[in-house]
């Protein structure tokens, strides 16, 4: 007996693809174990949120060659994704179409922040959006505090609350996806803001181990739900 809830409903659904860049998979300058078994069900996640008409967006490192980031100026990683190499770039299966919408936005570029968290990364120029209005850069931050322009202006003519599924999978459990999901934690209240972590969709680093169960425990902890992405793609976790 299929003992799964009906979907939530949402106004509007978010896919925040976190950091699934070289560097983080296996042979990149700072490997996930398996960081490369993301990709397939985040493509899963994606194309079901462009198919009700989501927003679909990948974070990334985009890390100037110095910054107090890198070991080599006392940081704490090796130099990785290092803006316009390789390593920067997306794993090559992960399904990024920024002509149908898609949303990249880039994080770390200050030589004197870490910026772990997808929320404080600037959503690239050269990734149109239907509606958009600013005239200036857009934080992933802002994206979910104030949402699309458009859907704005419809929510405020019903005086209706937007309400926001967002769906986070990506590398690492145990830093940036974390970081992640705590930043979401902090504004859901007055957003209106549902967490969904794609479970199979993350791997950490686990520097110490059991790092990744921590992140796990703490992520939970702060209101977010852990859901596979099969269930997502079939529909039983959200809709719109």
């Amino acid at each position: 007996m299929n003992t799964l809830k009906s979907p939530e409903t949402y106004d509007q659904i978010i896919a925040i693809n976190v950091d699934i860049q070289n560097d983080f998979c296996p042979n990149g300058a700072l490997a996930v174990t398996d960081g490369d078994e993301v990709v397939e069900p985040m493509n899963a996640v994606n194309r079901f949120t462009r198919g009700l008409g989501g927003i679909v967006l990948f974070t990334r490192d985009w890390h100037p060659r110095v910054t107090q980031h890198f070991n080599t100026m006392g940081g704490p990683w090796p130099p990785h994704c290092i803006a316009y190499h390789a390593g920067a770039a997306f794993h090559h299966d992960l399904l990024v179409d920024t002509n149908g919408g898609d949303l990249v936005a880039s994080k770390g570029m200050r030589p004197d922040r870490d910026d772990y968290s997808g929320l404080m990364a600037t959503i690239d120029d050269f990734t149109p959006w239907s509606g958009r209005e600013y005239t200036r850069d857009v934080s992933v931050n802002e994206l979910i505090r104030y949402g699309l322009p458009q859907l704005r202006t419809e929510l405020a003519k019903s005086k209706k609350k937007e309400r926001i599924g967002a769906l986070v999978g990506g590398l690492a459990t145990d830093y940036c996806v974390k970081a992640t999901v705590l930043d979401l934690a902090k504004i859901a209240n007055n957003t209106n803001l549902d967490i969904y972590v794609i479970e199979d969709a993350v791997r950490a680093v686990n520097i110490n181990p059991g790092d990744g169960d921590d992140a796990i425990a703490e992520m939970k902890e702060a209101g977010a739900k852990f859901v596979s992405s099969y269930d997502v793609a079939l529909g039983r976790v959200l809709t719109r």
